[in-house]
């Protein structure tokens, strides 16, 4: 049986920022060891025009060679709205969220969700910024 815990990885790329206008690039995803990522973030104010995620990739983890991956710019359409982007198979072994924000807004915490594992199970709990649990089957009574 395949669970979601068990099988990708998860990590925040991006913590709560208070409003402001600056571009936020997230933490480098390796995806040496993964098939895709998708990844997720919210802006609090919308304006499609200057609110916006895209993908950045290059082959250092400290993103030096990062170029924008094409088609990865993703608006946002509504007021505290989820954009989400997934890239399969990328080319590039280190992958960058960037939250550009042109119009003042908060962006809340930004994740990205590897999958297609190469080696599993895949532990969520290494940075400490993640606690996961899985059940299967689980009874009602007290959680």
């Amino acid at each position: 049986m395949s669970q979601i815990l068990n099988d990708s990885k998860i990590t925040k790329v991006i913590n709560y920022t208070g409003a402001g206008t600056t571009t936020i690039t997230g933490s480098a995803i390796d995806m040496a060891q993964f098939d895709d990522v998708v990844f997720m973030a919210s802006v609090g104010t919308f304006n499609a025009v200057n609110n916006y995620i895209k993908v950045q990739g290059g082959d250092v983890a400290a993103g030096t060679d990062a170029a924008d991956l094409v088609g990865t710019k993703v608006a946002s359409e509504a007021n505290n709205g989820v954009m989400a982007v997934e890239v399969v198979k990328p080319i590039y072994r280190y992958l960058f969220l960037l939250v550009v924000v042109g119009t003042s807004s908060t962006i809340g915490s930004c994740y990205a969700i590897q999958r297609g594992a190469h080696v599993m199970p895949v532990d969520n709990n290494v940075s400490g910024t993640i606690v996961s649990e899985i059940h299967i089957s689980p009874i009602a009574g007290t959680a």
